[in-house]
């Protein structure tokens, strides 16, 4: 299949396909848009990528999927859509700094964290762990919102643990706004990648391994930068 879509920024330029076909008046307010399936043969690019496009534009309010129905246009004029793709690739650049900050902070936590750690922390730990990974492979059934809890509930776990207050309140402060731009934004490779790394930060923990875990901690953050700062060059904003 030759497919629409040559580009390397696949999910951008998805992104601007979709956007197109909404200014254009092809899907009008209200009406449902062509499925995923429907899309990546019509664009003959991977699922991944149509469905990051997607949630691209359902993180402005231009487009809203409904379990089981489908995705819809919303009801908002299209002359605001090109203004709105501006506001995401600031949200991203904000996103970029708070995950620079997570990672000082976290990769730290975790050495303090794995000195500290109680037997009663690192089972629950594990428990949020394989609450993620059930949840990741759940696929098509996934929710994201049950995905992004157990997330953020294991790296809340281990910042806890670590007993100082000046890191927790540091990272409470800004957790809220971190949990709503990576719900927006995350992916299936960002959600694959969680859970890999996750799984060798747990056991470095059930190593006891404070060193360890920091590393660990540093590569799925760096992972996750590197993620969004893709992004924000495939768009031509950087």
């Amino acid at each position: 299949m030759s497919g629409i879509i040559k580009t390397p920024a696949v999910s951008e330029q998805v992104t601007v396909y979709l956007k197109q076909k909404i200014t254009d008046g092809r899907w009008a307010p209200g009406s449902r848009i062509s499925s995923e399936n429907e899309l990546t043969k019509e664009l003959g690019v991977s699922r991944a990528s149509v469905r990051s496009g997607i949630k691209q534009l359902e993180a402005l309010g231009i487009l809203e999927s409904h379990q089981g129905r489908g995705t819809y246009v919303r009801a908002i004029p299209t002359g605001d859509i090109s203004s709105d793709l501006g506001r995401l690739y600031k949200i991203n650049k904000d996103m970029h700094d708070l995950l620079e900050f997570r990672m000082i902070l976290e990769t730290e936590c975790c050495r303090l964290a794995a000195g500290r750690m109680t037997a009663e922390t690192l089972a629950d730990l594990r428990s949020e762990f394989e609450r993620m990974r059930a949840e990741y492979e759940m696929r098509e059934l996934r929710s994201s919102d049950v995905f992004a809890d157990s997330d953020f509930g294991f790296h809340r776990l281990i910042y806890m643990a670590t007993g100082n207050h000046l890191l927790i309140d540091s990272m409470e402060r800004i957790g809220e706004e971190t949990e709503i731009y990576q719900r927006r934004f995350n992916t299936d490779y960002l959600s694959g990648k969680a859970v890999y790394y996750h799984e060798r930060i747990l056991r470095a923990f059930e190593e006891h391994d404070g060193d360890k875990a920091a590393r660990t901690m540093r590569k799925h953050l760096t992972v996750v930068i590197e993620e969004y700062d893709k992004l924000l060059h495939d768009s031509g904003k950087v």
